[in-house]
């Protein structure tokens, strides 16, 4: 199929899902308005409307005219973060969860010597806060930098 077929088709389904739920009140060209049948609910029009779009992505990404859309990631800021793992075997010897917009995200991270110490010290544990940064802002370079410590 080419992309104008794709894109007919779902305009097509666009209009079916219009004329399915609402009138249109044609009181001359500017006064032109629509109104919602008797039984249909706004909320059901947008959610199958919003359904079309979708699927009309899908298929555009699936037949190559378009490139998906990247997940959103955290932005490589310092930041808090709960520690869960620690194994010093390992090039990034921690691993910590970062919640980002409601969302959880769990790295591996390089340490400080400082952290390292505090490790074997048995100053710091599973389950600790601490502080993250990004080496040279990529995202793939994140270092745990301090355990944060409650001063209440």
């Amino acid at each position: 199929m080419i992309k104008e077929q794709i894109d007919q088709k779902y305009i097509d389904q666009a209009h079916n899902l219009e004329a399915e739920f609402f009138n249109i009140a044609d009181k001359g060209l500017l006064n032109q308005h629509r109104e919602l049948k008797e039984g249909k609910l706004i909320t059901d029009f947008n959610l199958q409307h919003g359904e079309i779009w979708h699927n009309h992505e899908t298929e555009l990404i699936s037949e190559g005219f378009l490139e998906p859309i990247p997940e959103p990631q955290p932005p490589c800021s310092i930041h808090l973060a709960r520690l869960t793992g620690i194994n010093p075997d390992k090039v990034k010897p921690a691993t910590v969860v970062r919640t980002w917009e409601d969302k959880d995200y769990t790295y591996d991270c390089f340490v400080t010597q400082t952290i390292k110490d505090q490790w074997v010290a048995g100053n710091i544990a599973i389950g600790d806060i601490v502080l993250v940064e990004f080496l040279e802002d990529v995202a793939d370079r994140a270092i745990v930098i301090h355990k944060v410590f409650k001063t209440w």
